[in-house]
């Protein structure tokens, strides 16, 4: 019984999938829920300008060209297609630097193009200028589109869905630093700095609106050169970015680079926090040079928890770039060459000593090389073990994602509003105090699902968004009283009445959210 209540409700929330889309995405800010509102570009590993505005020219030697496609969740229909497109360079032999950027977000009737020019300056701390701060601003404009002609709803005639296409613009500023150090960046940018608002024309009001939330972004990297000859390196880099009223999101990157014409790599994404993985995702990464100047990359996202990843699927992206210029290539070659001679010779001073001082202690080395050899024997048994344990877990995922995992659900209660109300009464807030203990009893697997509900003296369109708004407000509390459980949100509008609504009490019990718990 439910399971077919769970199932029922799926089926009706699929039918209205597409207008809860457009919901979400135009009125989250009445919603009381931000979402990530900047193209999310994984490949920023390999262009810190896609970020930080700070970062335009900040190559003295070479402009750089960068054209980025990525699509997201290929298991949904209608997933989120970002394209975006770079150029910065250094102005001759200046400290400014000017880019510019372009790009479009397509998810399904929501269409979004943007573009906007960079200035930086590179403020210099050594001769060679491998150390300095750079400081950069961006600003541009953001046109957003809804093209209503695309949508699926269950009433075509129903007023309240525009016929033509909704557009509006929007001026946009950003603003970066970015502290550099041979392979050490440490920036942070602030994307959509105003705050700006996007207005739209509704058949009933004019009142409909877009907030563009500043963003806080803040990254650190290091890319250390590895081997006697620094063919390989080594790039770790940890960011974090903080949007008004979500949670703080973390990432965490590694690349591996030989001789900048191979590299591999891959990180981490947290999802609501790194103690509820559940929306976490992971990615890989891979590309390679071609005559130092054109370089491919290709990325893949997917969801760290298998359910997620069979209901999301996966995301890919693949980007081009090319460094342009030559005024300065026979310069910096020359000092390349030079540099790498200085090199040499103190490789050829180092190998003297080492050299001088192995043959004062031919005893003592000659032991220290018998400990090596017998630590070095130990540390490969180690790894073959190592390497064995983890062949073992990964075919033991392999055989748990194919063979699938069974969910069943528990509906544990209700609250109940007033009447075209989403504000949770005592009552409501005092049956809820009373679920704390039974939800964190639960399994760390499972999960709690608040579905909304709405009576029918509305428009379906309205009640399907009072309905959103007070499965919200559920999640909202009940994370303030320290329900340690991945919340998730769900509509049902008025398609899931519990009576005929004949009278004014019975249509009071379907202005309500039920909560349900899930386990594995």
């Amino acid at each position: 019984m439910k399971r077919n209540f769970l199932n029922n409700i799926k089926s009706k929330v699929m039918r209205l999938n597409k207008i809860f889309l457009v919901l979400l995405v135009a009125f989250s800010p009445l919603l009381k829920v931000a979402a990530q509102q900047i193209p999310v570009a994984t490949q920023y590993i390999y262009n810190g300008y896609l970020y930080n505005p700070a970062r335009a020219g900040q190559d003295p030697k070479y402009g750089n060209v960068f054209i980025n496609f990525k699509k997201q969740w290929t298991a949904m229909p209608d997933a989120p297609i970002t394209g975006i497109a770079t150029f910065d360079s250094r102005i001759k032999s200046s400290n400014v630097g000017l880019g510019g950027y372009l790009f479009t977000d397509n998810t399904h009737i929501v269409h979004e193009l943007g573009g906007s020019f960079s200035y930086a300056y590179h403020v210099p701390f050594s001769q060679d200028k491998t150390h300095g701060l750079s400081i950069g601003i961006s600003t541009g404009l953001i046109h957003q589109r809804f093209d209503f002609t695309e949508a699926i709803v269950e009433n075509p005639n129903d007023p309240t869905i525009s016929e033509d296409n909704e557009r509006a613009i929007a001026f946009d500023l950003s603003a970066g630093a970015d502290y550099f150090w041979k392979g050490l960046h440490v920036g942070i940018v602030a994307p959509q700095l105003f705050n700006n608002k996007l207005k739209f024309r509704d058949s009933e009001s004019d009142q409909i609106r877009f907030n563009y939330n500043r963003h806080l972004f803040a990254y650190a990297s290091y890319k250390a050169m590895l081997g006697s000859k620094k063919n390989w390196s080594l790039e770790p880099l940890a960011a974090i970015r903080w949007v008004k009223a979500i949670p703080v999101q973390f990432d965490l990157e590694a690349l591996v680079n030989f001789k900048d014409m191979a590299w591999f790599g891959g990180g981490y994404r947290s999802g609501s926090s790194f103690a509820k993985p559940e929306a976490a995702g992971m990615n890989v990464t891979a590309g390679a040079g071609i005559k130092s100047r054109l370089a491919i990359n290709y990325s893949m996202e997917f969801l760290t928890k298998k359910e997620n990843r069979n209901a999301f699927g996966y995301s890919h992206e693949v980007s081009i770039s090319y460094k342009i210029g030559k005024r300065y290539e026979k310069e910096f070659q020359d000092l390349d060459e030079a540099r790498k001679k200085i090199e040499d010779l103190n490789a050829d001073v180092d190998k003297a000593k080492e050299d001088a001082e192995k043959a004062a202690q031919d005893a003592q080395s000659a032991q220290e090389k018998a400990d090596k050899v017998e630590k070095d024997v130990n540390n490969l048994n180690n790894q073959v073990k190592d390497n064995t344990a983890q062949l073992q877990k990964m075919e033991q995922i392999t055989k748990e994602y194919k063979a699938g995992t069974a969910v069943s659900y528990k509906k544990l209660g209700s609250v109940y509003f007033n009447l075209d109300s989403y504000e949770l009464t005592k009552e409501a807030k005092a049956n809820l105090d009373a679920l704390k203990d039974p939800l964190n009893k639960f399994s760390k697997n499972s999960f709690v699902y608040v579905v909304g509900n709405a009576s029918q003296e509305s428009g379906n369109m309205y009640n399907l968004l009072l309905a959103t708004q007070r499965a919200a407000s559920v999640k909202k509390y009940l994370e303030s009283i320290g329900v340690n459980k991945e919340v998730i949100i769900l509509s049902a509008g008025e398609e899931s009445p519990i009576n005929a609504q004949a009278t004014e009490e019975e249509r009071a019990k379907n202005r309500r959210a039920d909560i349900l718990i899930s386990g594995e």
